[in-house]
Order: C-alpha cells, then sequence, then structure tokens
C-alpha cells in the first residue's frame, strides 16, 4: 500500500470514528435534554389540568373533563385519590375505572409524595403501552361531590412511542450529517494526503533515479519545514555521493595511468639491461673494446631500476601513512645550509653556482629534518640538472605571514606554461627523453609535493622558458626573539 494511501487511510479512519463518537455523545444528551424538556411540558400540563378543575365535581363531570383534557393536550391524563385509587382516566373508560389497581405503589406516585412530583418510564399495566409518567401532588387537595373522596395526584402521561419517534428522527439527521462530514472529511482527507505526501513521492523517486545513476538530478521544494530539511539533506548526499564517484573515477584513471606508467617506465631499464647482456652473450663479451661500455650502460640501467623502486616505495609509504615524521622547531637556515653544502659538488662539477640567500637567523619552521632534506635535495637536484653550465641557482627563505617560504630559482631551461599544472604529478615529464637521459624517475615532484603537505605546507612553481624557474613551498613558521 502506497504512503499516499496510508495517510489517506489514517485521516478517514481517525476523523470517522471521532465524528461517530461525537455523533453519539451529542445524540445522547439531545435525547436527554428532550427527555428533560417533555417532563417540564408535561408539569406544565399538570398544573394546567389542576387549574382546570372545579371543586365538587362529581365522577362524571370528572371522567367527561379527563377525557377532553387528554384530547386537548394529547397526553393520558389520571385523577388519583390520596389512598391511591383512581378517580379518573382519560385512556380507561368510567365503567372500568373501579376495577383498576391502587396506584399508590405506582413509582411516580412514590416520588410525589416525598417530593411534590415524580416521573417514571414503564409499560402501562391498564392500556398496555409504555408511558413516561409524570405525578404531581396537589397541596390543596381537591374535593369530590357524593362522598369523602379528593383529588390528592394529577398524573400525566406521555406515550414513549412519540418520544421515541421524535429521538428517531433526530436520529437520521445525526446519521446523515455525520454521512455528510465523512463524505466531505474523505474528500479533504484525500486533499491533504495528496498535499502532504506528493513531496515525499516527489523525493522518493528524484532519490530512485540518482541511484539509477542520475547524479546531477536535485529536490527542489518550496517550503519550510520537516520535508524541506529531509530534502536538503538528500541533496548534499547526493553532492557528497556525486563529489565521491567524481574522486572515485579520478583516482581509477590515476591508478590506470600510474599502472601504465609503472609498467612503461619498469621496461624501459629492463629492456635495455637485457638488450646489453644478450649483445654480450652473442660474442661482444670478449671484444675488450665494447664489453666494458656494454657493462657501464647495463649498470646504469640497473640503478635507475633501483632509483625508481625506491621512489615508488616511498611515495607509496607517505600515501598509505606508513610514513611516520618527527616535527620540531628548526632554524630554517640549519635546515637549509647543510643541504646547499652537500648539494655544492654536483653543482660545481657542471659549473653551476650554488648559493643559499639571505635566510633570517631568528627564523624557526616547524619540520621533519630527515624529509624537509629530501624535499631540498630533490629540488636542488632537478634545478642542476636542467640549468646550463655556467648558470646560477639561489635557495632562499623568507617569513610570510604566520608560515616559512623557502625558493629554489635557477636560470635553467624553464617550463612551459601548459606544463606548470601539471609539473608535480606522477611520472609527468615536460621532455620525457632528456628527462630519462639525465636519469629521473618521474616521481621526485610527487615525492616533494607529498611531504611538503604532509607538514602542512603548499608547494609552487613559476617559470619561463628559456629564462628559469622558481620552485617553493611553505612551513609552518616561528619567529624566536
Amino acid at each position: 500500500m502506497s504512503i499516499r494511501r496510508k495517510v489517506a487511510l489514517i485521516f478517514i479512519g481517525s476523523g470517522s470514528a471521532a465524528l461517530a463518537i461525537m455523533a453519539a455523545i451529542s445524540l445522547s444528551a439531545v435525547s436527554d435534554e428532550l427527555k428533560g424538556q417533555t417532563i417540564q411540558e408535561l408539569l406544565r400540563d399538570a398544573n394546567f389540568v389542576a387549574f382546570s378543575l372545579h371543586e365538587n365535581a362529581s365522577s362524571e363531570e370528572l371522567a367527561s373533563r379527563v377525557v377532553e383534557l387528554s384530547r386537548l393536550l394529547n397526553i393520558r391524563v389520571t385523577l388519583i385519590d390520596s389512598a391511591g385509587n383512581v378517580i379518573a382516566d382519560g385512556a380507561v373508560s368510567e365503567k372500568e375505572i373501579p376495577h383498576l389497581e391502587n396506584h399508590l405503589g405506582r413509582p411516580e406516585i412514590q416520588k410525589a409524595m416525598s417530593s411534590a412530583w415524580g416521573q417514571d418510564i414503564r409499560r402501562s399495566q391498564s392500556v398496555g403501552q409504555e408511558y413516561l409518567y409524570v405525578a404531581t401532588r396537589l397541596s390543596e387537595p381537591i374535593a369530590v361531590a357524593g362522598g369523602p373522596v379528593s383529588i390528592r395526584f394529577i398524573r400525566v402521561a406521555l406515550p414513549l412511542a412519540d418520544l421515541n419517534a421524535t429521538i428517531n428522527r433526530l436520529r437520521l439527521q445525526f446519521a446523515f450529517i455525520t454521512i455528510v462530514a465523512i463524505l466531505l472529511l474523505t474528500g479533504a482527507s484525500i486533499l491533504i494526503s495528496n498535499l502532504i505526501t506528493r513531496p515525499v513521492l516527489h523525493m522518493a523517486g528524484t532519490a530512485h533515479r540518482i541511484s539509477q545513476g542520475e547524479l546531477g538530478l536535485r529536490i527542489h521544494l518550496h517550503s519550510h519545514d520537516e520535508i524541506n530539511q529531509l530534502a536538503e539533506s538528500l541533496n548534499r548526499m547526493a553532492d557528497r555521493l556525486s563529489d565521491d564517484i567524481a574522486r572515485l573515477k579520478k583516482l581509477e584513471r590515476i591508478r590506470t595511468e600510474f599502472l601504465a606508467n609503472v609498467s612503461h617506465e619498469l621496461r624501459t631499464p629492463i629492456f635495455a639491461i637485457q638488450g646489453f647482456i644478450e649483445t654480450l652473450l652473442d660474442g661482444a663479451v670478449d671484444d675488450p673494446a665494447v664489453n666494458r661500455e656494454f657493462l657501464e650502460k647495463a649498470r646504469k640501467q640497473a640503478n635507475r631500476l633501483d632509483a625508481l623502486l625506491n621512489d615508488l616505495i616511498e611515495i607509496s609509504r607517505i600515501e598509505s601513512g606508513e610514513m611516520r615524521f618527527s616535527f620540531r622547531y628548526i632554524p630554517l637556515r640549519q635546515l637549509l645550509a647543510p643541504v646547499v653544502e652537500e648539494m655544492l659538488p654536483k653543482a660545481q662539477a657542471k659549473n653551476i653556482s650554488l648559493i643559499l640567500g639571505d635566510v633570517p637567523e631568528t627564523l624557526e619552521v616547524l619540520a621533519d629534518r630527515e624529509r624537509i632534506h629530501q624535499v631540498m635535495e630533490n629540488l636542488i637536484d632537478n634545478a642542476v640538472k636542467y640549468t646550463s653550465s655556467g648558470g646560477s641557482i639561489t635557495v632562499g627563505g623568507k617569513l610570510e605571514g604566520d608560515v616559512a617560504r623557502v625558493t629554489v630559482r635557477d636560470t635553467g631551461i624553464g617550463i612551459a606554461a601548459e606544463h606548470l599544472p601539471r609539473i608535480f604529478e606522477r611520472f609527468y615529464r615536460v621532455d620525457k627523453g632528456r628527462s630519462r637521459e639525465l636519469g629521473g624517475t618521474g616521481l621526485g615532484l610527487s615525492i616533494v609535493k607529498h611531504i611538503v603537505e604532509s607538514h602542512g605546507g603548499k608547494v609552487d612553481v613559476t617559470s619561463e622558458v628559456g629564462k628559469g624557474s622558481e620552485f617553493s613551498f611553505t612551513l609552518k613558521a616561528y619567529r624566536a626573539g
């Protein structure tokens, strides 16, 4: 069963039950009120009868008068003396009066004896019909001619069939009103159900379409209630899902490219080594002019393969979180000077000037000494590789707000602008042939980026072809003093 039908049935069921209970309570209250009003009317009728009777009237006159009053008021009138004997009755002939039972024990007479008036509902033993009886006790008895008998009680009665007929008409009216109200309630419930469930069904439909792959869909509701909050939550979930899927696709693309690049990078030195060994096995090993050259080339390719595997292990440790960092505040100059001194012979071998520029003595950075040493080695090594003889490399550091910026600037060949956005990607090379010739693995700058970001810093590069490049990164700074 759909939620729309469930909501409609809940409204209709609960509303109908409430209407039925209200109708029953109202009918009971109206019936009691009608009964009370009828009793009051009968009391007034009894008083009217008492007012209409005359002192010392004969039994025949009283019988005639009672019949007349019964017809006039459309009720049954009975006159009873203090001993409970019936003097006259509008529903019984004058001949049958002496044969009637004594009425002193009737409930309405008993009540009238103690509290001036009384009422009762029962079947009449005299005429075999149900009546509502109301009896009043006269404060001054009315004498009857021809004897010591006097009228002490006046009893009036209304056939219960008349009262029941009125109540039945009320029941029919209440039933009609209740049915109409339930029909109106049904229509209103269906309308309200549609209004309530329409956004829910819209959300369900949209969520289903999103689950089928339509990730660009979103739920748009124009309300400010809990359903709109739910819709916004679903939209945020869809946004995250879309982002996650996009990220997974990107990771899959990167993984595919990475595997392809690793496969290619590993095959190149392996094939080269195989080629050199096969050449030597084919007879070149006995030729002193070429065997040493081929062995040197094979060793160079083996060293390159070893460097590639080491870099792959290094970047895997960083990305998996296996690499542990030991952070402490270190004077920046003490962090940079040893690296520059270490790399100086390599620069001098190419007739390149490598200098450490101005670095504030009081500037300290939060860093892992060994890992930042590795970062600087990579950046300076790249600068040496791509700077021609006679060029220069300058290493510097300065405070920028709450971070220190470390720079490695060279006067090398430079990098074209279209390559800069991807320069820190794994295995990305501007000039693939030249990079391999210089012994690069294609992972150095990617390792630099990962280590710096693990320090909470950022890497950047600016370059101009023919004029050189500047690589920089930031570290959290602390100025001593």
